[in-house]
């Protein structure tokens, strides 16, 4: 790293560049809040695994083939190694935040569960609520937003930046090892992908299986930012 000198008194640091390709007397310099942002991305999750930057270990995963992943992560012979599973940082980012996928970036949320007439996030419990919102659950809903509320509206509704995973993300999700890393992951959860006027596509997180169903059907829901 550049030795660093500090100026506390007008927030400048300034860089002197060593001897070599420069004179050694040649500075940059960069504001406090310009070296605050550059800290803040200074993280394994940024580093490729094998490389250290600064002292700062990488653990963003190297491309993998996965070539012998099982079919499904939840069947008795697999388990995390066989199937090039990786393991997911806990998040606390936001209300409901529950683990980040170090290969997408996605922050996952736990399950959406209906607490009386309140969509909330949960750690161990799933509400089955259907794609549009016919389902008794999607409906009579006081918070955090009132009325009968879509599968879609339900992750958007949490704010955050919260929203419904898209039918590939769900897939990635299962590939990169959501069924070892998420809580209550051995549900059919619901993806924003629509399929038809009457269907959308569904992804199964303990599985890995994708298929159609009918909106008005009920399954699990849980959002992504």
């Amino acid at each position: 790293m550049l030795p660093l000198l500090k100026l506390p008194s007008v927030g400048v640091n300034y860089l002197t560049s060593p001897a070599g390709y420069y004179d050694g007397t040649d500075r940059v310099s960069a504001t406090n809040a310009q070296i605050a942002a550059l800290s803040a991305d200074l993280l394994g999750l940024n580093i490729k695994e094998g490389s250290t930057i600064f002292g700062v270990a990488g653990s963003y995963p190297a491309p993998s083939s996965c070539s012998t992943q099982a079919y499904a992560d939840s069947h008795a012979s697999a388990n995390p190694t066989d199937n090039c599973s990786k393991t997911w940082g806990t998040d606390t980012s936001v209300v409901g935040a529950e683990k980040k996928d170090p290969v997408t970036g996605l922050v996952w949320s736990n399950g959406l569960y209906k607490n009386g007439t309140v969509i909330e996030f949960s750690p161990s419990l799933n509400t089955f609520f259907s794609w549009d919102n016919s389902h008794a659950n999607n409906q009579g809903i006081t918070a955090p937003v009132a009325g009968d509320r879509t599968a879609i509206e339900l992750c958007t509704d949490q704010g955050n930046g919260w929203r419904l995973p898209t039918q590939k993300e769900l897939m990635q999700a299962y590939i990169d090892g959501s069924y070892w890393n998420l809580t209550v992951p051995g549900w059919n959860f619901w993806s924003a992908t629509d399929y038809s006027g009457a269907n959308a596509w569904r992804v199964g997180l303990d599985g890995g299986g994708t298929s159609i169903s009918t909106k008005t059907f009920g399954l699990a829901s849980r959002c992504v930012r």
